[in-house]
């Protein structure tokens, strides 16, 4: 009976414990296909208000390191 009890009480608790919140959630099908901003200092906010910046000490850092593509079946990524 102890036992029964104890599996019961850790069902409880686990089921209890595995709800979890949705805090943020972002869906980029709002957005159109390309660059997602033109600076890549991370100053200007691009689509969506999302900041690009590029920490590639390169001089060939673009703004076409930040894209939104279209994936079939998928939606943008």
């Amino acid at each position: 009976m102890k036992l029964k009890l104890l599996h019961i009480t850790i069902a409880f608790l686990v089921a209890h414990f595995a709800t979890a919140q949705v805090l943020y959630t972002e869906n980029f099908n709002n957005l159109s296909v390309g660059n997602v901003g033109t600076d890549i200092t991370g100053t200007i906010p691009g689509q969506g208000g999302w900041y690009t910046k590029s920490y590639n000490s390169s001089s060939g850092a673009t703004s076409n390191f930040f894209l939104i593509e279209n994936e079939i079946n998928k939606g943008k990524l």
